[in-house]
């Protein structure tokens, strides 16, 4: 049986809001089978540069061996994720093939063109 954990919504801003991350990473690394970790958008809240190598750098602390795949959230900057994460564990992506199984992932970091849209239609 694959084994696949989810983390997402974290909006992660400041040092509290690293304590359910790291529940999250400490409850996955204690499993007994995982066979993947897929971190599903608004990872970060309004991110700065840093935000998310320091992100990964905490992942590091817990998940070693582990693929962990990536998607942008309304509230990420997926350009700067992608830079960030470009030598790490962590790879941004909109699928992967985990066992048998394809995910696709949506990325909904990218706004509406059209001013006249509402971001809520949009997401």
């Amino acid at each position: 049986m694959t084994v696949v954990y989810q983390i997402t919504d974290c909006h992660l801003s400041d040092e509290t809001s690293y304590k359910n991350v790291e529940f999250a990473l400490q409850t996955i690394s204690e499993s007994k089978s995982c066979d993947a970790i897929l971190m599903t958008g608004d990872l970060c809240c309004s991110p700065k540069q840093g935000d998310y190598l320091k992100l990964a750098k905490f992942v590091d602390r817990f998940i070693t061996d582990t693929p962990i795949y990536a998607i942008a959230g309304n509230h990420d900057d997926l350009g700067l994720m992608i830079n960030e994460f470009k030598n790490t564990n962590i790879r941004v992506t909109d699928k992967a093939r985990i066992g048998t199984r394809d995910f696709l992932f949506v990325d909904s970091s990218q706004k509406p063109i059209d001013p006249s849209l509402p971001l809520a239609l949009a997401e």
